[in-house]
């Protein structure tokens, strides 16, 4: 399966103290090791770095298209802005966190089955909760996106999300020699990258 991928890397990264997609766990960076798992289904891998500057070998680096940092809704919306002027044939765009070192090898494959209606986001969730950066999102909803952003106060995912037609695919825990660990597991202080140390080099056994 291919179709277009968008890390989102734009995060402000407060509570870590430094940009997470430049740290370094098991020898990548967590931007580096994201693209390396993502380039066997990516056309085209894309790269949402917010207002920052930021490559890695193999992607596009996009930069928000509406400013005042709105979050994720903004890489998302420069995404699915970048494919509409490209004139890309998907109806969906993946979008993946940078900071979730973890995430399913299966995760596009199992939002993809279906398959989605071209209107209908289609997110992860694993242990009750819902992962909405991890999600299918329609390029058809490009301008209602858009609306959104420019409404003074819009930047929570989940209620775009609630307003537009959309599901939800559950994901389960996935065990390790460690014993078991949320695959989208993510990495927001220096105590998560702890732990995401001593599970990274497992991840090559499974």
């Amino acid at each position: 399966m291919n179709l277009p991928v968008l890390i989102l890397a734009g995060g402000a990264s407060r509570r870590m103290g430094r940009d997470k997609a430049g740290i370094v766990l098991d020898g990548m960076t967590l931007a580096a090791r994201a693209a390396e798992r993502l380039s066997g289904i990516a056309d085209p891998l894309l790269l949402s770095a917010g207002a920052k500057t930021l490559k890695i070998d193999g992607a596009i680096p996009l930069l928000d298209r509406i400013g005042g940092f709105q979050g994720p809704l903004a890489g998302i919306h420069a995404g699915l802005s970048w494919l509409s002027e490209q004139n890309h044939p998907a109806s969906h765009l993946l979008s993946v966190a940078v900071d979730t070192p973890f995430f399913p090898d299966a995760l596009a494959a199992k939002l993809a089955a279906g398959p989605p209606a071209a209107d209908e986001i289609v997110l992860a969730a694993s242990a009750g909760r819902q992962h909405p950066v991890f999600a299918l999102w329609p390029c058809a909803l490009k301008p209602a996106l858009e609306a959104f952003l420019l409404k003074p106060d819009s930047r929570r995912v989940m209620d775009f999300i609630a307003a537009h037609p959309h599901r939800s695919v559950a994901f389960a825990q996935i065990e390790t020699p460690l014993g078991p660990i949320d695959p989208f597991f993510n990495i927001n202080t220096d105590e998560d990258l702890a732990t995401a140390v001593r599970f990274a080099p497992h991840f090559s056994l499974l």
